[in-house]
């Protein structure tokens, strides 16, 4: 009987034509047992003295089986609330799995090229991302695919690129950098601040402190009118939250179009006593004389104070701060 329910669960995963992990195929097999009512013991026939060493697939495999027990377990309709909810809940329950094997995935990379990879956030505009994808590519020995992609990287440089290098030097100099704490310097306007925000200018390093408000009383923000970004493409700052006993913070940008009354935001979460390098495309549309606000709140609703939170080297710029475009 056993035979019947898992003649579908071969070792092989069909989608990839590759051999399924062994603890993967395993679980796969025991919990279609369980669902089907079936008893059984795990006994293994050979004891080994040496861990298997399985190579590491860069798509984490075991979401897809354990998505399909919402509707195995509890009858719930693909497609419907309580199946959304419930692969929703899986996928956040499998973060710390998916974690794991991604790193364990970029480890083995490193040691077939000897070089480091940079662990790029998941909102990482294109122009990071292709050349990590290349070196990967190439790593795993689809060689046409990393010549591909690098290819769309050099053609895409050489169209930003105008013909005539006095124009390109002189639009470099005039408007490659929009730097914030130069433009707060300059005058801005406070939104629901309980604390004056500080502008610090220190060995190159130039910071914006601000302080957080419990998500119940708002954002706290600080706005610039106008902001000339008619030659800018990206926005790049490290934002951080010092204090590790904070909870998470909601980091804001909008930008307001001046002539076409267009409005455009992105936000970025960080926990207390971490940060990041947050770096976004501007969206065409909005890349002319626009109104900026930068701002924060405390991102749990629970959250009864406040938080300190920082934005360094905060700049607009013509081109990535890791690349050429």
């Amino acid at each position: 009987m056993a035979d019947l329910f898992c003649c579908d669960l071969g070792p092989i995963d069909k989608q990839y034509d590759r051999l399924k992990r062994m603890q993967d195929w395993i679980h796969e097999i025991l919990v279609t047992l369980h669902c089907s009512g079936e008893r059984f013991e795990l006994l293994p026939d050979l004891v080994s003295e040496q861990a298997i060493q399985e190579e590491s697939f860069e798509v984490f495999r075991s979401a897809d089986f354990m998505r399909s027990l919402s509707h195995q377990l509890y009858n719930y309709t693909p497609g419907s609330d309580q199946s959304v909810l419930a692969g929703l809940a899986i996928d956040n329950g499998l973060l710390s799995a998916r974690s794991v094997a991604h790193e364990r995935y970029f480890r083995e990379i490193e040691a077939r090229t000897g070089k480091e990879l940079v662990r790029l956030p998941p909102w990482s505009i294109m122009l990071q991302q292709i050349p990590q994808l290349a070196r990967i590519a190439h790593a795993g020995g689809q060689i046409e695919l990393a010549v591909d992609l690098c290819a769309s990287v050099a053609v895409d440089d050489l169209d930003a690129k105008p013909t005539d290098l006095t124009s390109y030097v002189q639009s470099a100099a005039a408007h490659e950098v929009v730097d914030l704490v130069e433009a707060a310097s300059a005058g801005y306007s406070k939104l629901g601040c309980p604390k004056e925000p500080r502008l610090f200018d220190e060995s190159g390093v130039r910071k914006i402190e601000m302080e957080a408000n419990p998500k119940r009383l708002g954002i706290a923000a600080i706005a610039f009118k106008y902001l000339d970004l008619s030659k800018i493409s990206y926005f790049n700052s490290t934002i951080e939250v010092p204090d590790k006993a904070a909870g998470l913070v909601r980091f804001k940008v909008e930008l307001i179009a001046e002539e076409k009354g267009r409005e455009w935001s992105i936000e970025n979460v960080v926990r207390g006593g971490e940060g990041c390098v947050w770096e976004f495309e501007i969206p065409i549309a909005l890349r002319g004389r626009c109104g900026v606000l930068i701002g924060v709140e405390m991102a749990d609703w629970e959250s009864s104070s406040g938080a300190l939170a920082c934005w360094t080297n905060a700049r607009f710029r013509r081109q990535p701060a890791g690349g050429s475009k």
